[in-house]
């Protein structure tokens, strides 16, 4: 029977490009054929998806790392497209604030048992692996979570740096991922993801206090969920969003993450969440972007330079209550900056998935270089007409152009455009030079090409691929005003129309 849990047990929050390992050993490991057998379950206990049978390792232990098996679960072909985090998915339009993650999160644990022959030449058999009985694995293993100590591990679409994932192995009894270093401490507590510690970090690298454009697209990702504390009040109940100008505050409102804000871990803002049970409620998306969260909201506040959204989640104060408690996430404030339609070049601005699940946005508006290049197949036309009474079309007038020049010579068809933009960022701070090497790292960027006037490309973003392969960052002890440089290019060509 299995009698140990090894050293390793994956963190309650494990994203699934990094290792999620667990290790055991059995008394019957010195039985003949010995194999330990591992059920994988999904989102429930009568999910099952895989059973793997291993032999054990030179100490006599089993391991398993199921994160490769993960990432096959995790649904980026999605037809509501969910890698955009609700960027392009919210429809604000009719009220709505937040997203789920419904193809993006996972639940997984481990049943364990083992295989082997009593004797020589006996049958070879499985064992639940919690006693000597014959059946299907039955020793359960959970995350290494000691709040929790029965909760299924939670992944989704993140990766950590090998630092930092050694870090959040060994991490178990605090949950959540953190930011980009883990050592870093906010006040006296390391700076970490998960709100029953300290507040929530928002799942991007970019500061707390950001200048965006009134209609700048932007949301903000939160782990939902914690093993720590009230039980009720383990998610976030929901967001207060408050207005001001640089003169005076319009005060807040509250919008509670139920299904008419398009968010169903509660069906109404008096009813309990409980423990969180499904896996599309991991992780929240909450709109960012002023104007359209006044649309949302039916509210028209003043939009214009210096005017400040601050966007905060909270608790549930009480079981089956309507209202908000303490705050459980810091507070990301976004103010306006100017904008000129005059400007020199067009604003670009870029969004990106992050290895922390979330995404991150940047405005490039210093330069803006614009290249096309065509390329085009060819086929060859004869100058002959044989469908016509004559083999040579002849004109009515004495002038040798127009159609015959039309009539033969080279063809071209499969006429493609690709286009690529040469982007420059306004003055960077250190941290946003940072930040800009997720960019480079990214497999999902989008770029909306402001058209001051065409406000559907504010709206609608376009998938560009980044050209530029390498990154270099320097770090000085000065501080000083760096911008940084960037190389996209539009994911589809542009089909060209033909003449013949």
């Amino acid at each position: 029977m299995i009698t140990t849990i090894g050293t390793y047990k994956p963190n309650i929050f494990s994203p699934a490009y990094n290792p999620i390992i667990w290790s055991c050993y059995s008394s019957n490991v010195a039985q003949i054929d010995m194999k330990y057998v591992f059920d994988i379950y999904m989102d429930g206990y009568a999910t099952k998806v895989l059973r793997i049978k291993q032999r054990p390792n030179p100490d006599g232990y089993g391991m398993i790392d199921v994160s490769t098996i993960m990432q096959g679960y995790l649904d980026w072909t999605d037809d509501v497209a969910e890698i955009t985090n609700g960027e392009t998915t919210i429809d604000y339009t009719i009220g709505k604030v937040f997203a789920e993650s419904d193809k993006l999160c996972r639940h997984v644990l481990v049943k364990a048992g083992e295989e082997y022959r009593t004797q020589a030449g006996a049958e070879l058999k499985i064992y639940t692996g919690v006693n000597t009985s014959v059946g299907a694995p039955a020793y359960v293993m959970y995350s290494g979570n000691t709040s929790d100590t029965t909760a299924w591990v939670h992944t989704w679409a993140a990766t950590l740096s090998p630092q930092e994932n050694l870090w959040n192995m060994q991490k178990v009894t605090a949950s959540g991922v953190f930011g980009s270093n883990p050592f870093q401490l906010d006040g006296t507590t390391l700076k970490c993801y998960d709100h029953g510690v300290t507040t929530a970090y928002p799942l991007s690298f970019d500061t707390l206090t950001r200048e965006v454009y009134s209609f700048d697209k932007s949301t903000l990702s939160f782990l939902n969920w914690s093993p720590y504390g009230n039980t009720e009040n383990r998610p976030i109940y929901g967001f207060r969003f408050a207005f001001a100008t640089p003169t005076r505050s319009y005060g807040s409102i509250d919008v509670p993450m139920i299904t008419a804000n398009g968010y169903s871990q509660r069906s109404s803002a008096t009813a309990s969440c409980g423990i969180m049970i499904y896996p599309k409620h991991d992780i929240v998306h909450v709109l960012a972007s002023f104007d359209d969260v006044m649309t949302a909201l039916g509210v028209d506040y003043e939009n214009t330079a210096g005017c400040s959204l601050t966007i905060t989640g909270h608790k549930q104060v009480s079981a089956n209550s309507a209202t908000f408690g303490a705050a459980v996430t810091k507070s990301v404030k976004f103010t306006i900056k100017e904008y000129c339609d005059t400007n020199l070049y067009q604003r670009v601005r870029l969004s990106w998935l992050n290895s922390l699940g979330g995404r991150d946005y940047m405005n490039f508006n210093m330069m803006v270089e614009k290249s096309t290049k065509t390329k085009q197949d060819e086929f060859v036309r004869d100058q002959l007409d044989w469908s016509g009474i004559t083999p040579v079309p002849l004109l009515n007038d004495s002038i040798l152009t127009g159609k015959l020049g039309m009539v033969g010579g080279m063809r071209p068809y499969n006429k493609q455009a690709e286009v690529s933009y040469e982007l420059e960022s306004d003055w960077l701070t250190q941290d946003q030079v940072n930040m800009l090497e997720e960019l480079i790292k990214s497999p999902q960027v989008l770029a909306y090409f402001h058209d001051p006037n065409s406000s559907l490309t504010d709206d609608f973003p376009q998938a560009v691929k980044v050209t530029d392969t390498s990154y270099s960052i320097t770090n000085v002890r000065q501080k000083k005003m760096v911008q940084g440089k960037v190389k996209i290019e539009l994911v589809n060509p542009q089909k060209m129309q033909v003449t013949y």
